[in-house]
């Protein structure tokens, strides 16, 4: 079974490496930060990485050679581009280097997320969390048997959530589309943040799984594991 998704950041900046490694990290995302190319030599060394965040502008070794070495020695490797500069000469450049992903700075970190999200499944297909939604029985079922009975909003927010692309809803449709009588958006934030914390709290309790819905600070949810839809 595939393990945890190792991750470096490659950034020279302190403060921001240390804000997306700690805003990366979860159960099933292993976070490292480095400040340059020596660095994530040694990083590598220790725990190859299965995807790197990697800014352009870095001291001694940019990131443009930096991705070339690293997708001719890992070729299976995903490279996620950070850069300011984002005119198409750059962005050409970029990913003739290797990147699979070019994103110019300021990035959203939500953005980043999915983007990561997306590449994971690619890299590493997760055969080892299997989970079915049934609509019919209003129930969420693990490959292994155990299983949990949802209320009708909890399977309705699972439901919303996998048939988005990126797998990740923001406040507002989520808010809109499970309760369009609440006026007050407070109110509606509220309840909805009611109710992700009782179905993860569900999950973890009755399944085993933990942070299948991941809060997005600032914008909304995305799930963190696959679901298959089944009668």
């Amino acid at each position: 079974m595939p393990g945890v998704l190792e991750i470096i950041v490659v950034e020279d900046h302190r403060l921001l490496r240390d804000e997306l490694v700690d805003y990366l990290s979860s159960p099933d995302w292993h976070v490292r930060g480095v400040s340059s190319g020596r660095e994530l030599d040694v990083a590598m060394t220790e725990t190859p990485a299965d995807v790197l965040v990697l800014d352009l502008n870095l001291p001694q070794e940019d990131g443009i050679s930096i991705a070339r070495r690293i997708r001719k020695a890992f070729p299976e490797i995903g490279i996620v581009m950070l850069t300011a500069r984002g005119d198409q000469a750059d962005r050409a450049l970029g990913y003739g280097s290797g990147a699979d992903v070019y994103l110019t700075k300021p990035t959203h970190v939500g953005e980043l997320e999915s983007v990561l999200f997306n590449l994971s499944c690619r890299i590493r297909p997760r055969d080892d969390v299997q989970l079915m939604l049934s609509e019919h029985l209003l129930r969420l079922t693990h490959a292994d048997g155990r299983s949990a009975s949802l209320t009708n909003s909890e399977y309705r927010v699972l439901r919303l959530l996998v048939g988005t692309p990126g797998q990740e809803l923001g406040y507002a449709p989520l808010c809109e589309l499970l309760y369009p009588d609440d006026d007050a958006v407070s109110q509606s934030r509220q309840r909805l943040a009611v109710l992700m914390t009782r179905l993860r709290q569900k999950m973890q309790e009755e399944m085993g799984v933990e942070q299948c819905v991941k809060s997005v600070r600032g914008q909304g949810y995305r799930l963190t594991v696959p679901i298959r839809l089944v009668p």
